[in-house]
């Protein structure tokens, strides 16, 4: 629950649920390593947020994910990452609905973008969720919008979205519209990654 608030933007609702989740289990990985990077990506208290990130990267093994979390660490005494690196790792372009279907798009729909990695099997690298979108729609997905904290935002990864009338991003219904980048994959950065929503088949 932490991590879905998070990755809403409901920054209170996310340090509470994982306040509840360190007050059942203080050791428990997921809420130490999801409480931390909020607190280091918001600036909310960078001393607490060292604590939790030291806490958890003792608990994992050598790897990738423990050198993004040690180099947070490191980060936490020096500057914030520029706003232009972010963005430079972004991808972005523009998202359109095929004239067949505009009639098809209910206002009150969700739409869902995703990347999802070429490498690596399971739940989608990064998402972001847009109520009542407006189309065509300028869009952009960052490293703010992995669905796991502290998960590197890089390689390649194929971009798709859906709209959806029920505002469900676990099923897809009658009347839903999808699409995906033609060239997909594309490299995290990439720029003009432009493609069209049809009818879902």
């Amino acid at each position: 629950m932490g991590l879905i608030l998070a990755q809403a933007g409901h920054t209170d609702g996310a340090l509470s649920a994982y306040d509840r989740a360190l007050a059942a289990d203080p050791n428990f990985p997921i809420a130490l390593w999801g409480k931390g990077v909020l607190l280091a990506q918001t600036g909310g208290d960078p001393a607490e947020a060292r604590r939790l990130l030291e806490k958890v990267s003792a608990m994992m093994p050598a790897g990738p994910q423990k050198s993004e979390v040690e180099k947070m660490i490191a980060g936490l005494g020096g500057a914030a990452p520029a706003s232009a690196q972010a963005a430079a790792a972004a991808i972005e372009g523009v998202i359109d609905v095929d004239a067949k279907a505009k009639a098809s798009v209910d206002p009150q729909a969700v739409l869902f973008i995703i990347a999802k990695s070429t490498n690596a099997p399971g739940p989608p690298l990064a998402a972001k969720r847009i109520a009542n979108p407006k189309f065509p729609l300028k869009y952009s997905l960052g490293p703010d919008n992995v669905m796991m904290p502290g998960t590197p935002f890089s390689g390649k990864v194929f971009v798709s979205a859906r709209l959806s009338k029920t505002g469900n991003a676990a099923t897809r219904g009658p009347g839903d519209l999808a699409g995906e980048y033609k060239s997909n994959p594309v490299d995290v950065g990439g720029k003009k990654v432009d493609f069209v929503l049809e009818l879902a088949k």
